[in-house]
């Protein structure tokens, strides 16, 4: 756990861009979370409304680790389309989360002072995640 101020407030710490859905509940509670954390949130993009372009999905695969961090294999999609049944390539990966916002793993993370992303909504690793970001 971060140490507190002595006003017994949270840390101030930068603000942080949430990629999601408006209507996933995973995805509002690791924004509420985040605000208790002290950690400001500068957007949320919801990704229905607002698809990435190759171009950002490809910088965002980067900061994540690749296609196979970000792919989520427990969209309902995944089983519904079969691909369950298939060994999908980080290309395909990649396409399929370009055509269908529900295969990227919500909410996605980043820091906007630095490349920290964190995609998913573990506590262990959210707490990690808000525990490396630096004070402004």
């Amino acid at each position: 756990m971060s140490p507190r101020p002595a006003s017994g407030l949270p840390p101030r710490r930068p603000p942080v861009e949430v990629l999601g859905l408006h209507r996933c509940t995973t995805c509002q509670r690791v924004v509420e979370e985040l605000r208790a954390q002290g950690v400001p949130l500068r957007t949320f993009r919801d990704l229905r409304e607002q698809p990435l372009t190759e171009r950002e999905l490809a910088g965002i695969l980067e900061r994540v680790g690749g296609a196979e961090e970000l792919f989520s294999r427990r969209a309902l999609k995944y089983r519904q389309l079969g691909l369950h049944q298939k060994v999908l390539s980080p290309r395909e990966m990649t396409d399929w989360m370009l055509k269908e916002p529900t295969f990227i793993a919500r909410p996605v993370v980043l820091a906007t002072n630095s490349r920290a992303a964190l995609c998913g909504a573990g506590a262990a690793a959210l707490r990690r995640f808000v525990e490396g970001l630096a004070a402004p």
